[in-house]
């Protein structure tokens, strides 16, 4: 919940601050270079991340920061986690830059990007402080219903999308919790839905 309503929140702020910019051309130039950097230091940034979403449900974070010009740094599990947890983060950026800048897209894949990151990055920082057999693939299935639920106000699609994405309905009731606890937080400080509040504002 609270992921959420930081995305939604940054992600406004963002693209709001890009929409002020009145030339197209400067917009383009200072999307382009921040993306660009972005890119370089977290390579998962790029596209919609659903490779980079599938490699950490399989647990295949190398895959994560093979091109990234920070590799050398990334050294222990610890600095690994902290690399995710700034991909996670940064995320919200890279998407709001993109739209902003003029770039087509929606929030949809971020969101999920987002989710799946989140719950890995919890699962691996449980699994660090010593639990076993943490069932990774779940936290991140269901953290994805998370934040899809705050961002979207939605968290009926987000239970049922997530539950037919997995092919199952065993974790129903994390994905019932997890979703309605999101949705209420973010609904607590935005009555309305991001989208539903760009319309009402038009």
């Amino acid at each position: 919940g609270i992921t959420s309503l930081y995305y939604v929140n940054f992600f406004d702020k963002i693209e709001t601050k890009f929409h002020s910019i009145k030339s197209t051309f400067t917009k383009w130039v200072v999307g382009s270079i921040a993306l660009a950097f972005l890119f370089a230091l977290f390579p998962s940034l790029f596209g919609e991340g659903y490779e980079s979403i599938k490699a950490l449900s399989e647990f295949r974070t190398d895959d994560l920061f093979k091109d990234s010009l920070i590799l050398n740094f990334i050294s222990n599990k610890w600095v690994l986690l902290i690399f995710i947890l700034a991909t996670l983060l940064l995320k919200t950026f890279a998407a709001a830059i993109t739209l902003g800048s003029g770039g087509n897209g929606g929030n949809f894949a971020p969101s999920l990007f987002v989710g799946a990151y989140l719950g890995f990055a919890f699962s691996f920082f449980l699994t660090l402080l010593g639990f076993n057999n943490i069932p990774v693939s779940n936290f991140t299935i269901v953290a994805m219903a998370g934040i899809l639920s705050g961002v979207f106000h939605a968290p009926l699609t987000a239970i049922f999308l997530i539950a037919e994405i997995t092919g199952g309905y065993e974790l129903i009731i994390p994905l019932m919790i997890v979703a309605s606890i999101s949705y209420l937080i973010v609904k607590r400080f935005h009555p309305q839905s991001l989208d539903v509040r760009r319309l009402k504002d038009k």
